[in-house]
């Protein structure tokens, strides 16, 4: 386009001999968004002139008509930080997010059937949470897993000499068995403060980790750390939630720091990372995806990925499962190229079926104004307490099912609850009332 708001989309075809374009239009300061429904057509979404636009092809991926998306979607807003997603039965989901310090989504669907959007939503947040994934259930419910993009004042801290005007140290995962009915339910997955020696921590969800749901109705976050916790270092943690309960989180080995999640037509999982050029498939023998097998290693031909992840057209958005995957990912030293590859993934299911129970810890009440209880922690946990400065105001180890901290004595704020179980490091965020 002829300015950063004025680019466009162009959607294209293989064919036998090449690409051809069947579609192209505005599509905004933002990437335009393409899924595939059940019934074959194609959706694009954009957010062209600051408010957002959809077109839609026929059953066979041609003849797309455009048509505006109705609802308050705070119009023209030329930063949406949108997202799209495309449950099972072809429903389309559509959200986006605003404020700095609040924050908020807003989110609404339209109806596979009847071509119909809903009612404009909105959630409020404590800060803005963008680069979502948005990623509805085969029961209507969903799931969204995001970064907190705010200015280093709005968290009470100092920005470092060198660094950009926006802290990426915290992601969060929302659920809710029916959003149109029930509320989100908000969980913490990942905040990394600042220390005196790594004063600039990151996590970097948006482009070199993952969210994805399995075909049991959990999600999976890869959550690429860097910060204290990692001595510097940048680690990939697998989450694993059923809802809003964490059922296990294991730090990835040091050579895989970015990732995409897949599975095949059986249910088996694969991780795919990336080095430069060359590409790392990953079988997982459990129908967990933890536990991973030796890597087949495929030749990308001289065009290492450039800034952004793997880019994965199906089986996601709501396509089923399949054996076939498409990819595509930019190339070149500024993104210029494109490339797109496709993979066949062995058939066979996982050799382990067992799939790992949902804990039993809780933690309550929260807010909190006197005791603190945690039950269910298991054997030979371990629990820290920290104010938002990074200082320990409450540490024990050697712990079994049950413990009450007194929190009388703790000034009015928000704290951060580390626990150490045998799923895991779990992180909560707690109020003191």
């Amino acid at each position: 386009g002829e300015s950063e708001l004025e680019r466009s989309f162009r959607v294209a075809r293989k064919t036998a001999d090449g690409w051809e374009v069947v579609a192209e239009g505005p599509s905004g300061r933002e990437p335009a968004q393409l899924l595939r429904g059940p019934d074959d057509r194609l959706y694009v979404l954009c957010w062209p002139e600051g408010a957002p636009r959809l077109w839609v092809s026929d059953a066979g991926g041609a003849n797309f008509a455009p048509a505006a998306v109705p609802g308050n979607w705070d119009a023209p807003n030329h930063w949406p930080y949108f997202s799209t997603g495309m449950a099972p039965d072809g429903t389309l989901y559509l959200l986006r997010s605003g404020g700095g310090k609040p924050g908020y989504f807003k989110w609404a669907s339209r109806d596979a059937t009847t071509g119909l959007w809903g009612a404009v939503h909105r959630v409020d947040i404590d800060y803005r949470y963008a680069y979502t994934y948005l990623l509805p259930t085969a029961e209507h419910g969903g799931y969204l897993a995001s970064l907190r993009d705010v200015i280093w004042a709005d968290l009470g801290y100092s920005q470092p000499a060198g660094a950009f005007d926006y802290c990426f140290n915290a992601v969060k995962s929302w659920y809710s068995p029916d959003p149109a009915e029930q509320p989100f339910t908000e969980t913490l997955v990942r905040e990394e403060l600042p220390t005196g020696q790594y004063a600039r921590p990151n996590i970097s969800l948006n482009y070199h980790g993952d969210a994805y749901v399995d075909n049991h109705g959990r999600s999976h976050i890869l959550c690429p750390v860097q910060g204290g916790s990692t001595g510097g270092a940048r680690r990939l943690i697998h989450y694993i939630y059923d809802g809003s309960d964490l059922i296990k989180l294991m730090t990835l080995p040091t050579s895989i720091t970015n990732g995409r999640l897949i599975q095949n037509a059986a249910g088996k999982f694969f991780l795919l990372t990336f080095r430069e050029a060359t590409l790392y498939v990953y079988p997982a023998a459990d129908a967990n995806g933890l536990q991973l097998e030796a890597p087949v290693t495929l030749s990308l031909q001289g065009h290492a990925v450039r800034y952004s992840n793997l880019h994965l057209a199906a089986p996601r958005t709501g396509t089923p499962l399949a054996d076939r995957v498409d990819v595509v990912y930019p190339a070149g030293e500024s993104a210029e190229q494109w490339i797109y590859f496709q993979l066949q993934l062995p058939p066979e299911g996982p050799a382990d079926t067992t799939l790992l129970p949902v804990p039993a810890l809780k933690i309550f009440p929260n807010p909190v104004h006197d005791l603190l209880f945690l039950r269910g922690l298991g054997e030979d946990a371990g629990v820290v307490v920290f104010n938002l400065a990074g200082q320990v105001i409450w540490r024990r180890t050697g712990l079994y099912e049950e413990v009450q901290i007194d929190t009388s004595a703790w000034p009015a704020g928000i704290y951060l609850l580390w626990v150490d179980t045998t799923q895991g490091l779990v992180m909560r965020k707690l109020v003191r009332q």
